[in-house]
């Protein structure tokens, strides 16, 4: 039966990604290209609002899933409610400090950074919801309306007000408050399975491990994922300051297409991540190794089939549609160094889930520490030293990725001798290779869609000769 349930999550996870992914695709071909500046601008309130999430939710969404094993269901409803009220009191006074500052000392920015405010603060929530769902098997119908219902909120708003003509903080406002709604909502489904408890005392929450424990996850946890964005979000803040918000805007379809690479890896890691947590927990590493490496090249087999797909057919079609619209052109390169990057950010598998969940979770801010330097670094470089703009910028984003995630795995392998590639999984790696080559290769027609058509087919069909030669195990085989 719990296998059963991990599945249909499963399908409905992966359903509200690609479905997700879809509304972003059709936002790009009919919405995006009408004005990209607002899109710039959009996306650098996210950024703002990624950038301020860590000293929001205080690391407690990764520390839920951390000391879910070792609680007892009481605990666990009274550390989502504590959660959830810790959330929701640091946001609103960070909300009223900002208006306080902003009428003593007008702030240039006030209003993205007010709106990013706002986002974040949903997202925050969102985060703490998702992991309490991810725990219960209640999954399903908050990342449905986290994925999609934005998607759909965002597209309304740019025909109704005119594709993107609207006033940008009228936009924005709207934009913003959806988010607030939709917490609303999910909070409100949540509640008929698992109740939060506000709680303090001790005897509620801190019986099988103690205040000190916590503390010191959360307090790691923010400075890895503050670090985090400066390592691999901070694009979308840099690019106006050094740019332009156009430029930002480009940049951000670039990096939408691009994550489209890394898809098919969401669910597995989402609702695999708790177990991971139990088998650390457990010591059970010969389990965890073989999950390991079982999940790793999965992940690869199906993110190296969308790469695959977006290098042979995305060129094309940018061509035949914007071939006069050198913005657009320019997104090819950018496209494919990002989407390289977005490859090798999942196919080392569960590296990120068994530092956090183990023993050695503070390394996880020596390693984003490191590439924090490095990405700035490289950015500076790029920017100041080059004319190469965006393409540097993405070329420094890839760099850093694959760099983060070596260390990682070298990390894991000395420390617990876990190491998710073997013989198979090279194999894997060389044999999809010579298949994305004979694509590339494929001589062309006339007719975009035939090309475009006989290129997935070929993708689709010698990866899955590669699958059934090597014996990968499904996805289901390993929930």
């Amino acid at each position: 039966m719990e296998k059963k349930i991990k599945q249909q999550q499963l399908f409905w996870y992966n359903f509200a990604n690609y479905t997700s992914t879809i509304l972003i695709v059709l936002s790009i071909v009919f919405l995006y290209h009408r004005n990209i500046d607002m899109v710039g601008k959009i996306k650098y309130v996210e950024s703002i609002a990624s950038l301020l999430m860590p000293f929001l939710t205080l690391g407690l969404s990764q520390a839920f899933v951390n000391f879910l094993p070792i609680l007892e269901d009481y605990h666990g409803k009274t550390l989502y409610g504590v959660s959830l009220g810790l959330v929701f009191f640091i946001s609103s006074a960070a909300v009223v400090l900002l208006i306080i500052v902003n009428l003593f000392i007008p702030i240039s920015q006030f209003n993205y950074i007010f709106y990013g405010l706002i986002i974040s603060f949903s997202l925050s929530f969102l985060e703490i919801m998702k992991s309490r769902a991810i725990t219960i098997d209640k999954v399903t119908v908050p990342v449905l309306f986290e994925k999609i219902s934005p998607k759909i909120f965002l597209i309304i708003l740019l025909v109704v007000f005119g594709k993107l003509t609207i006033d940008n903080q009228v936009f924005l406002k709207y934009y913003s408050l959806f988010y607030v709604i939709v917490v609303l909502y999910i909070f409100s489904y949540l509640n008929k399975f698992s109740r939060p408890r506000f709680s303090l005392k001790t005897e509620h929450l801190f019986e099988n491990f103690n205040k000190k424990d916590l503390l010191n996850y959360m307090f790691f946890s923010i400075l890895a994922s503050s670090m985090s964005f400066a390592a691999f979000k901070l694009d979308g803040i840099i690019i106006p300051i050094y740019l332009s918000m156009k430029a930002n805007g480009l940049f951000a379809i670039a990096l939408l297409i691009s994550n489209i690479v890394a898809l098919p890896a969401g669910a597995i890691f989402a609702l695999n991540s708790a177990n991971v947590s139990y088998l650390i927990k457990n010591e059970d590493f010969e389990k965890l190794n073989s999950i390991y490496k079982e999940v790793a090249k999965i992940i690869f087999y199906k993110c190296f089939i969308v790469l695959s797909i977006i290098i042979c057919v995305i060129p094309p079609i940018i061509y035949h549609f914007y071939g006069t619209n050198a913005d657009y052109i320019g997104l090819i390169p950018l496209i494919q160094v990002l989407g390289i990057g977005s490859l090798f950010s999942v196919a080392t598998g569960f590296n990120n889930e068994i530092i956090i969940f183990s023993k050695y979770y503070k390394y996880n801010y020596l390693f984003t520490a490191i590439l924090v330097v490095i990405n700035i670094s490289l950015f500076y470089y790029f920017l100041t030293f080059t004319d190469l703009k965006l393409l540097g910028i993405a070329i420094a984003i890839s760099t850093s990725t694959i760099l983060f995630n070596t260390m990682k795995l070298i990390f894991i392998k000395i420390k617990l001798n876990l190491l998710p590639i073997d013989k198979n999984y090279i194999a894997l790696i060389l044999l999809m290779s010579l298949v994305l080559v004979f694509a590339c290769l494929l001589p062309s027609t006339n007719n975009l869609a035939i090309n475009c058509s006989l290129k997935i087919l070929l993708i689709f069909g010698l990866n899955f000769l590669v699958k059934k030669f090597l014996k990968l195990n499904s996805a289901s085989k390993i929930l």
